[in-house]
């Protein structure tokens, strides 16, 4: 009787392996708690890869004040509306793009919920780096903080002056 239900239960996960959709197989450092989902969860590592080599549209989750503070370079800033749209930058054209959100750490569901928007505008490669910005931060990787512009000089204050020769 073991032998029988043993079987049986072998057939019956072998059948369900080959009805899952290629993107529920974890693979390329996605989380297996996200193998139902239609995008995955990634690991600092993989996620530090497509950012140097710029292989993913890199989407930052925060708030805009986070975001000023410091983001993972390349990233652009987006929100989701309560309406369940992306705010802010624009998403790549080319729907068959890597698509990668992360958010402020790995308890903020932030990043996931702009996922899911992705998905469902009809991006098929989207994935999660849940660590987030604190997590990035943590294992010592850089950082870009956006060029702010100087607040303009009341009116009558004398213009600096300029650095000697050599000292700009």
């Amino acid at each position: 009787m073991r032998r029988i239900t043993f079987a049986l239960l072998t057939a019956a996960l072998a059948a369900s392996a080959l009805a899952t959709p290629a993107l529920a197989t974890p693979c390329n450092g996605m989380d297996e708690k996200q193998a139902t989902k239609p995008y995955g969860h990634i690991d600092l590592a993989t996620f530090a890869a497509h950012v140097e080599k710029k292989t993913a549209a890199i989407y930052d989750v925060t708030s805009p004040a986070r975001f000023a503070k410091g983001h993972v370079p390349g990233a652009q800033h987006v929100s989701v509306s309560d309406d369940g749209k992306l705010n802010g930058a624009p998403l790549p054209a080319d729907k068959a793009s890597t698509v990668a959100f992360y958010c402020g750490s790995e308890r903020c569901d932030a990043s996931d919920e702009a996922a899911e928007v992705a998905v469902g505008q009809g991006y098929v490669s989207v994935i999660v780096y849940k660590g987030g910005i604190a997590g990035w931060e943590k294992a010592g990787k850089p950082v870009e903080v956006p060029a702010t512009t100087p607040a303009a000089a009341p009116a009558g204050t004398p213009p600096a002056a300029k650095p000697a020769k050599g000292e700009g």
